[in-house]
């Protein structure tokens, strides 16, 4: 099955309609009928699932899936989601975007402040609405360990180092910067196992870093246990500078 980051939901089966197998379905292409005309999607689980036929009336969609025939066999089906590789939808025009990109991203006023990550973008029937939810505290605490960002938009430099010292995790932390003084300065404040400037965060890894198959990644700075020397109260930091590079 392909990695939901490579997947886009076009729309969602509902209850059975009548005796004979079809269902209500809900699609979230700009045409709604469009839906039809992708062939074979993939439900949760990477079952395939074949739209048959369908008709628009002015209430709901109405389809007929490949292989049900019974009211029983359309029950079943019932909230499944239907999803379609990213490599086969069309081209996007310029200022134009799909629905699953928006998601996840930061929300801020004309000024710059904060509002909040959208969570979903909806439609009733009168065009798209999208909804957000509004950044908290919690929201800089937070590990979501998802595609998901909490992102803060800051005055200046020593704002944002600033944010990293109060919420930061002590495990990486990266700056993006044509400035040769605010990456040393980066650098220099950040107290991360890892600091990059012009690097992908992923760099951060045992493998990557010269030091074999990696155990797992420590963000204390004390590994001592007994008597202790110099050398137990000296700590290591990777420091990584690069310009562009991404990890495959």
């Amino acid at each position: 099955m392909a990695d939901d980051n490579d997947r886009v939901l076009l729309g969602e089966i509902g209850a059975a309609q009548g005796l004979k197998g079809e269902v209500r379905l809900r699609s979230y292409t700009q045409d709604p009928a469009a839906i039809a005309r992708y062939g074979v999607l993939d439900d949760e689980h990477g079952r395939a699932i074949e739209i048959e036929s369908l008709r628009v009336t002015p209430k709901a969609l109405i389809a007929r899936i490949k292989g049900v025939t019974t009211r029983e066999g359309a029950e079943a089906l019932n909230h499944t989601k239907l999803y379609i590789a990213r490599g086969r939808l069309p081209e996007r025009e310029e200022e134009e975007w799909y629905h699953s990109d928006l998601i996840g991203l930061a929300v801020v006023d004309r000024g710059g402040a904060p509002i909040g990550t959208v969570v979903a973008v909806q439609n009733f029937g009168a065009g798209d609405l999208i909804e957000v939810k509004p950044a908290t505290e919690d929201d800089w605490h937070t590990e979501y360990l998802d595609l998901t960002l909490a992102v803060r938009i800051v005055d200046d430099l020593e704002a944002a180092l600033d944010h990293i010292a109060k919420y930061g995790s002590s495990h990486t932390d990266a700056i993006v910067t044509e400035d040769r003084t605010n990456a040393e300065r980066f650098v220099s404040a950040v107290q991360s196992s890892t600091v990059l400037v012009n690097a992908s965060t992923r760099f951060a890894d045992g493998g990557e870093l010269g030091l074999g198959a990696e155990i797992g990644i420590s963000t204390s700075k004390l590994h001592a246990f007994g008597p202790m020397g110099a050398r137990e109260l000296t700590t290591r930091k990777f420091v990584v500078f690069g310009d562009g590079q991404v990890r495959n």
